[in-house]
């Protein structure tokens, strides 16, 4: 698989180790998020996109993990702890964004899930409330690493052109060849096909 594969899985990866119950232990939320900086490496290794602006997606991804990391593990109170799950979304949304189509919707989805944590109720309720959002941006990040991984996947994509090889050639006898030779002059003798036409016909015919 493509170097992008494994990053957007690894970004995945990343997106699940925000949730419950991976982040309440600190050791495995600790080796499971390193799965970002893997993901956004393999990235830049392999763009999965020859967008100009992934560059620019990736840099803005990169911000938005740091301040996220600042406001994680610095101990941010409410209602920053749900500004800190909105830029964790974007981390991961956004080096994958360009080549998250559909995927995008999911992305959307984990960010306003992420916005909404910052309700009271929802808040207090921690656990599966509170990791709505890491399972629709791990989904979203699996995703993309499918559509990475076989591109003919994407809704709309046209199939590659049919490489004609040699098997598909029907090959004629003499007598079939000067059979369709006599019905294609016979065509053009009587003003069925114009003088072009008749001639690339017979080149055809001839080669076969």
């Amino acid at each position: 698989m493509r170097k992008a594969t494994w990053g957007a899985i690894a970004i995945g990866v990343f997106a699940l180790s925000t949730g419950s119950p991976i982040r309440e232990i600190p050791i495995l939320h600790r080796i499971l998020g390193l799965g970002l900086l893997a993901g956004y490496l393999l990235l830049s290794f392999d763009p999965p996109t020859s967008d100009a602006r992934f560059r620019k997606f990736l840099i803005a991804g990169v911000v938005a993990s740091l301040a996220s990391f600042i406001l994680a593990f610095g101990g941010a109170p409410y209602p920053l702890d749900a500004v800190a799950r909105v830029l964790a979304v974007a981390s991961a949304a956004l080096p994958l964004w360009l080549v998250a189509r559909p995927p995008q919707f999911l992305f959307v989805a984990a960010g306003a899930l992420a916005l909404a944590t910052a309700i009271p109720a929802l808040s207090d309720a921690g656990g599966s409330a509170t990791s709505l959002h890491s399972f629709a941006a791990a989904a979203g990040a699996f995703w993309v690493a499918w559509l990475i991984h076989d591109p003919s996947a994407i809704p709309g994509q046209k199939k590659p052109p049919r490489v004609v090889t040699a098997r598909d050639v029907v090959f004629l006898s003499p007598e079939e060849k000067a059979e369709r030779l006599a019905a294609l002059e016979k065509r053009f003798q009587a003003g069925e096909i114009p003088e072009h036409k008749y001639w690339d016909k017979r080149q055809e015919i001839e080669s076969r």
